[in-house]
């Protein structure tokens, strides 16, 4: 316990700063062209970090469903970027 005390004046990495969460999370909506089905599919999906870091993880979710051959275009909207 008295480590984890020590700890907590070192500075965070650059990893460890982008999971650091607000108290709010956003909503973001993103619409993909399945490779599944042909289509244009919308979802909406919670938790996202509040402001530009919530918009981040939101656009590694797009290359993801890209790179992962779920979808051949993806675009997302999150409440921060309205």
């Amino acid at each position: 316990m008295k480590k984890q005390i020590l700890n907590l004046g070192k500075a965070l990495s650059k990893a460890e700063q982008r999971n650091v969460f607000g108290g709010y999370l956003q909503e973001c909506t993103f619409t993909y062209l399945s490779t599944y089905t042909g289509q244009w599919e919308t979802v909406t999906s919670g938790g996202y970090a509040d402001g530009q870091a919530g918009s981040d993880q939101a656009n590694e979710d797009c290359v993801g469903m890209i790179s992962n051959m779920d979808a051949t275009r993806c675009f997302y909207d999150c409440e921060w970027d309205d």
